[in-house]
């Protein structure tokens, strides 16, 4: 999973670039060192459609890699948190739809789901899902007006294969609370911390409650 530059991508300072290196060694260092990072420094660094790549992670080599020419101090959250969305998408279907729908059922999921499908525009599915939330946010007069029900059907139906819009807006929902950009949705903050508890989960057991470690999570 690709996480592209919001926006206009601007070069990071040195400051900011050891700000990102701190997060990153932290979320190994928390996620036990089961998933590896590698640092680059590419100014030049471009998805298959031209976009400029801040972080990635790669399912088929499951490592996290972060360009701190882009990267910005929370891409770190952000990257850690694909490989439990990938998996949870796959053997917990169930809770990854509920979680979802729950995002889109706070002010901040909404908009937050209006700014990924505005990057994420690479393909006929993500570009048909960019439209679409246009025209309902054109005739509801602002995203906050249009139900749950209605986005996470709309978001189902025009995702791609590959489930990038999903996974992204969940990912973004943890990298967004982890600097806290949205202090004041309990809402949103609810459903992040069920995110994080399925993460204390799959890495410290089903007794990860009474885990000093997964308390460090927090």
């Amino acid at each position: 999973k690709f996480q592209l530059s919001r926006g206009v991508a601007i070069p990071q300072s040195p400051a900011n670039q050891a700000k990102t290196k701190k997060y990153v060694k932290m979320m190994f260092d928390k996620f036990e060192g089961k998933i590896p990072y590698e640092f680059i420094n590419d100014t030049e660094m471009r998805n298959e459609t031209g976009n400029i790549v801040s972080a990635y992670y790669s399912p088929k080599n499951k490592k996290v890699v972060i360009n701190l020419a882009y990267a910005r101090p929370e891409t770190g959250f952000h990257e850690y948190m694909h490989p439990f969305i990938i998996e949870m998408r796959k053997f917990n279907p169930k809770l990854f739809n509920n979680i979802l729908y729950e995002i889109l059922e706070s002010n901040d999921g909404k908009k937050l789901l209006k700014d990924i499908a505005d990057i994420y525009t690479s393909n006929e599915y993500n570009s048909r899902l960019n439209s679409e939330l246009s025209e309902m946010i054109n005739n509801s007069d602002g995203i906050e007006n249009i139900s749950a029900d209605e986005l996470y059907k709309t978001l189902l139906s025009n995702d791609d294969k590959q489930f990038t819009i999903s996974d992204e807006l969940i990912a973004f929902a943890v990298s967004e609370k982890a600097l806290d950009y949205v202090p004041k949705d309990n809402a949103f903050k609810r459903v992040v911390k069920k995110i994080l508890d399925y993460v204390r989960h799959k890495l410290f057991g089903p007794t990860w409650v009474a885990s000093i470690y997964a308390k460090t999570m927090d």
